[in-house]
């Protein structure tokens, strides 16, 4: 029987009196790994996107119990019947009478079950506490972030099971990039007139009640899958001016989703 410590450069095989030497640190295959394709600041971009550091974060801050059920193994199915547990209370919170109409309980009763319904879907780590019921906005809408980021997180969680498991010439965030199926991400030169103007518009409309600065290191421009063609087919491409730009904030584990 051979032995193998996982701290030796040496591994004994008895095939006859060889021993192979494994350096510490060398691919078991002797191949050097992949180098990345992607322009410096993309490859940047994919780094946070896909930051498994920061996705054990977040799911931390959101108490989400990931050990009970993975993102790997959130069903369509689950996520469904998660929020509709979350309609059913938004729709409680709003007009407590439906508590008796629908559900014949009393208010309190029907959040407690319909929250313990939810939990028995959306699994979540409260420690020793007990889990909160929902009856106020404030929690529903903590849940339905929690939701929103689950089911971005799902995306990226994948993408980077496939760039994982794939070994061949591809480097996995060039394989994780090609994921996401983008018809462009180009980032802008820091000195062109579409750079200065969204650096203006970023610094001129900041809500001054939020008390926040931002400093920028780079702007891409992007475009996804059918989504020209998607615009030019609507109304809206008919509308000769009043554009408006959304400013939307979001974590960064949520943008593989998103894109």
């Amino acid at each position: 029987m051979v032995q193998y410590s996982p701290h030796s450069d040496y591994e004994g095989e008895k095939n006859g009196n060889k021993a192979v030497r494994k350096v510490a640190g060398e691919q078991e295959d002797e191949r050097s790994p992949p180098e990345c394709t992607l322009e410096k600041s993309v490859k940047e971009l994919m780094e946070l996107i896909f930051n498994r550091q920061r996705f054990r974060i977040t799911i931390s801050v959101l108490k989400y119990d990931a050990i009970k059920l993975p993102l790997g193994k959130l069903s369509d199915t689950t996520i469904t019947r998660g929020f509709q547990q979350l309609k059913d209370l938004a729709a409680l919170i709003d007009d407590p009478a439906v508590a008796s109409s629908k559900w014949n309980m009393g208010f309190a009763e029907a959040t407690e079950h319909l929250s313990n319904t939810y939990y028995s879907f959306i699994p979540h780590r409260f420690g020793r506490k007990q889990p909160p019921i929902i009856r106020d906005d404030i929690l529903l809408k903590k849940e339905i972030e929690l939701f929103q980021s689950l089911s971005d997180m799902r995306v990226a969680a994948e993408l980077m099971k496939i760039g994982r498991k794939t070994r061949d010439s591809i480097h996995p965030l060039d394989r994780q990039f090609q994921g996401l199926g983008l018809e462009e991400m180009t980032r802008l030169d820091d000195k062109s007139s579409e750079f200065g103007h969204i650096m203006r518009y970023l610094s001129n409309s900041g809500g001054g009640a939020h008390k926040m600065t931002y400093t920028i290191k780079d702007i891409f421009r992007i475009e996804r899958q059918g989504e020209r063609k998607r615009f030019d087919n609507s109304e809206f491409s008919k509308i000769p001016s009043n554009r408006r730009l959304l400013w939307h904030g979001s974590r960064a584990t949520n943008l593989a989703g998103i894109l």
